[in-house]
């Protein structure tokens, strides 16, 4: 395969073309939220390395699992992620 951007290859009757990877080979995670049961706050909500979701949780009661349905922009498409946040002790 070419190591030179754009260069191209035939395969057949197919055209594969060099292009650049996004970051890490991966498509970036953009525009993150939130949206968490009722009784856990989540703030901070940000992207870490392009491709991870970070948050910050905070109230709730201890002992009790909650869900957080994430909505994100993955190539240029939007998706629906759900996490269960499980409220313990430091």
């Amino acid at each position: 395969w070419p190591p030179t951007l754009a260069q191209t290859v035939i395969d057949g009757s197919v055209t594969w073309t060099c292009v650049a990877a996004s970051a890490n080979g991966l498509n970036a995670i953009t525009s993150p939220t939130a949206t968490p049961d009722t009784g856990l706050t989540v703030s901070n909500v940000a992207v870490s390395e392009s491709t991870k979701i970070t948050a910050t949780y905070s109230s709730g009661t201890l002992g009790q699992g909650y869900d957080v349905v994430y909505s994100f922009t993955l190539g240029g498409v939007t998706r629906i992620a759900r996490q269960t946040v499980q409220v313990r002790k430091r």
